[in-house]
């Protein structure tokens, strides 16, 4: 989906910098959120550690917090040090 993403976000007037930085990084910080998305949640999962709505729950959470980290203090880093 990248391809598609970026060529719409480009043809806006996006930065380049940021649309490729930001969909590289973005990627990586959604494997947490679900049961499946990273190589040890499976085990942790199936041995029935945390419960399926309690991982859900907690990984949307994470996932709000990370969105509103990278989208302030990430975007006003890559600004300040010239990514775009």
């Amino acid at each position: 989906m990248f391809p598609p993403f970026a060529a719409v976000l480009l043809s806006r007037g996006a930065p380049a910098g940021l649309v490729i930085f930001s969909f590289a990084c973005f990627a990586n910080l959604a494997a947490g959120l679900t049961n499946y998305g990273t190589t040890p949640s499976p085990m942790f999962f199936a041995h029935g550690y945390v419960a399926f709505q309690k991982w859900w729950k907690v990984g949307f959470v994470v996932s709000l917090a990370n969105l509103a980290i990278w989208s302030t203090i990430g975007f006003g880093w890559w600004k300040l040090i010239g990514i775009w």
